[in-house]
């Protein structure tokens, strides 16, 4: 029983944290869309149809401005993100500000993954007492209700810095994963592979 139990800290930690990351930012899906969604979004074509993907990754950041000069700049997964929501949610901003709130529930999840392995050392689905695993929780609630959040997550433009942490966080714990598990074996090689994978797709 008490095995069972230990099994489900990590659900049970993981799911408050999404509650409250949600619970906080759920009136953002009333938002709109402002300042540089007005041209990212309202005036970007590339987004309106998933066959522009290729002048995502191959053209300047900014190239769907027809007047706009050439900015040096490369996020293909920028747009990538934002030709997916066009294509699940149109123009309704309340999905793209659903993303946001969303991507920052998991970033929040994965705050507790991250403490976890580094203060214990064996992972969030380690077999501790309850108080063991609440330093961690503990940060990654901090992490979910910090203002400093605030306007990562409500505005549409800031996307890209929620996937970032998303993708950083992701490669950092199966990095630090790995370096505590001496069985290598296809689990290993696994894990080395999406650290990298994570890694190298936050860098767009």
């Amino acid at each position: 029983m008490t095995t069972g139990l230990e099994k489900r800290y990590g659900v049970l930690f993981s799911a408050a944290l999404a509650a409250v990351s949600i619970a906080i930012y759920w009136k953002t899906l009333a938002n709109g869309f402002v300042y540089d969604d007005k041209f990212q979004v309202l005036r970007n074509t590339w987004i309106t149809d998933l066959r522009h993907l290729k002048l995502i990754f191959t053209t300047d950041s900014y190239g769907f401005l027809k007047d706009g000069a050439a900015t040096g700049t490369y996020r293909p997964m920028l747009f990538t993100a934002y030709a997916l929501e066009y294509a699940l949610f149109g123009l309704k901003p309340w999905g793209w500000h659903l993303v946001n709130v969303l991507v920052h529930a998991a970033n929040s999840v994965m705050v507790f993954f991250t403490l976890d392995i580094l203060l214990e050392g064996t992972g969030a689905g380690g077999l501790r007492p309850l108080r063991d695993r609440l330093p961690a929780f503990a940060g990654a609630l901090i992490f979910a209700a910090h203002p400093a959040n605030s306007e990562a997550v409500a505005w549409v433009g800031c996307v890209p810095e929620l996937m970032y942490t998303l993708l950083c966080l992701a490669s950092f714990y199966l990095y630090v994963a790995d370096s505590r598990d001496r069985k290598g074996g296809f689990r290993a090689l696994a894990r080395r592979s999406f650290s990298v994978f994570f890694f190298f797709a936050a860098a767009f």
